[in-house]
């Protein structure tokens, strides 16, 4: 005959904690840990600092594109990304590439535009009004601050109104005839500008004039550039 042993009474057994144990690598910590304080940088831009300039927009990217890299080095896989046929990266570099590509569309929407509330016409006439009294150095002082290095720095600024606008002298009296509001348009950096267009009365005859501004960090606008017609319109 065969004996079946009683069951065992596991009741008052505890099962032991399981734990989980294994190696992190310095560098890939330390990626993520960067990839974390850019994306905060990133968020405080996006927020405090409306109608940015050319070179805050390049500090954004790279902060995107280096908190993309840092926290793209501890996703598991692998990315491969291959540009125009003879640029490769991979990793975290492929995460950074993604970022820079796609600038154009990061910059239109993950920056803040805000338009001024005051009058664009006070900045624009006393840019003209240091036109007309010949001071074309106080009339460059109040250029946006990319216009300075975009359209023209000091010197070339002086010799063109030295060589075209200075000779015209003062304008006896000057209407404005038109004024448009664009934002981001093309072949412009980023940002909000007001265009305004004058009828301008010299001692040659009458001129058309256009003044575009720029919405500025400081939220007021700022002369972005100027043009005057070549040749003579009706005053009328």
């Amino acid at each position: 005959m065969r004996t079946v042993p009683p069951a065992r009474n596991n009741t008052n057994r505890t099962a032991k904690p399981v734990s989980l144990t294994g190696n992190l690598d310095i560098n890939i910590l330390l990626a993520f840990v960067f990839g974390v304080i850019f994306l905060g940088v990133m968020l405080v831009f996006s927020v405090y600092f409306p109608n940015p300039t050319e070179f805050q927009v390049r500090v954004w990217i790279t902060c995107l594109g280096l908190s993309a890299a840092g926290i793209g080095a501890l996703l598991p896989g692998f990315i491969e990304v291959k540009y125009k046929g003879f640029i490769r990266a991979t990793g975290a570099a492929a995460f950074f590439g993604v970022v820079y590509a796609s600038q154009p569309v990061l910059v239109q929407h993950g920056t803040t535009l805000i338009e001024p509330k005051g009058d664009a016409m006070t900045p624009a006439l006393s840019f003209l009004v240091r036109l007309d009294e010949g001071k074309p150095k106080e009339a460059h002082a109040e250029l946006d601050a990319d216009a300075k290095r975009v359209i023209a720095d000091l010197p070339t600024f002086e010799k063109l109104y030295q060589n075209y606008r200075g000779p015209m002298g003062a304008s006896s009296e000057r209407s404005l005839v038109a004024t448009n509001t664009i934002t981001n348009p093309p072949g412009y950096p980023l940002g909000i500008y007001r265009q305004l267009g004058f009828r301008s009365k010299f001692q040659s005859g009458c001129r058309a004039e256009q003044v575009i501004l720029r919405a500025g960090q400081d939220l007021s606008w700022h002369v972005w550039s100027y043009t005057i017609s070549p040749t003579t319109i009706p005053c009328e």
